[in-house]
């Protein structure tokens, strides 16, 4: 099976070359030639554009920071629908609205192909170490022929349904997480206001059985002296584009939630924290 992977940066590098190693046939596409070189290093071939790869494989990955470029790659100039050909397969690894994945869905139906959202549960490491967990929508049929493919890679392979399933889970996740580290940044700052000893803080927190990992990770900004914001909670996550939000964090998960009618008070209230909060440490 000939398989193409555009986007092989912090997320879909280390699933990239699991499955070079794997002994499949590879062709690559990314912005950065360093990423590129990590995979054509190890056997993979290099395309000048995701029609490119399209032409080339059988089934595409793709891992991309925002629904933008996805939207890029697949209808922009010398795009992947351009190459798609009857059969094709592809592959979403990225963070996106449902009514997006099911938008791609039809547009290569219409082309004789099929295509999978199956955003990644995890970090980058995660991935590396293939210890994480991925979520799939789409066709049970298109998931049982892709299904190996992940298991390259991932420790636990889900099929949710169909198309949009994948990310409709991936963002209730998110939404999980962002309220957990909205409150933890809130009672960090909290912390520092009383003078409360970063060290013993620290430890403390260490000892929570109820969420060990998510407490070892507050404890690990604490000790680097970083209680704001970090990377993952920039406010970059949830500006919009003529074509809707860009991000794929809590404010993609709110937009689904205003999509379906469904209330999200503690959501919309971390949104307005963590503005708040950013407008302070810009300051």
């Amino acid at each position: 099976m000939k398989l193409g992977f555009i986007g092989v940066g912090n997320m879909g590098g280390p699933m990239c070359r699991h499955l070079i190693r794997a002994g499949h046939e590879m062709t690559v596409r990314d912005v950065a030639p360093a990423a590129v070189q990590r995979c054509t290093g190890l056997g993979a071939s290099s395309a000048g554009s995701p029609e490119d790869v399209a032409a080339r494989s059988d089934v595409v990955f793709a891992s991309l920071p925002t629904t933008a470029d996805v939207e890029q790659v697949m209808f922009g100039g010398e795009g992947l629908l351009a190459g798609a050909r009857d059969g094709l397969i592809f592959v979403d690894l990225s963070t996106n609205l449902p009514s997006f994945a099911r938008r791609v869905a039809r547009e290569l139906a219409a082309r004789g192909g099929a295509s999978l959202d199956a955003p990644i549960m995890g970090s980058p490491d995660q991935v590396e170490a293939g210890t994480t967990a991925v979520v799939v929508g789409g066709e049970a049929v298109t998931f049982d022929a892709v299904r190996p493919l992940l298991q390259t890679t991932f420790q636990h392979v889900f099929h949710a349904g169909g198309h949009g399933a994948g990310l409709a889970v991936k963002l209730v996740n998110n939404l999980l997480n962002y309220c957990n580290l909205g409150v933890a940044r809130e009672a960090l700052s909290l912390a520092a206001a009383s003078g409360v000893k970063y060290e013993l803080l620290s430890q403390v927190l260490r000892t929570r059985s109820w969420d060990g990992a998510f407490w070892a990770y507050v404890a690990e900004k604490i000790e680097e002296r970083d209680y704001r914001a970090d990377a993952a909670m920039d406010l970059s996550l949830f500006k919009t584009s003529s074509s809707g939000l860009t991000g794929k964090s809590l404010g993609m998960a709110l937009q689904l939630a205003e999509e379906l009618g469904v209330p999200l008070v503690l959501g919309g209230a971390l949104m307005d924290l963590l503005r708040e909060s950013n407008r302070h440490d810009a300051t």
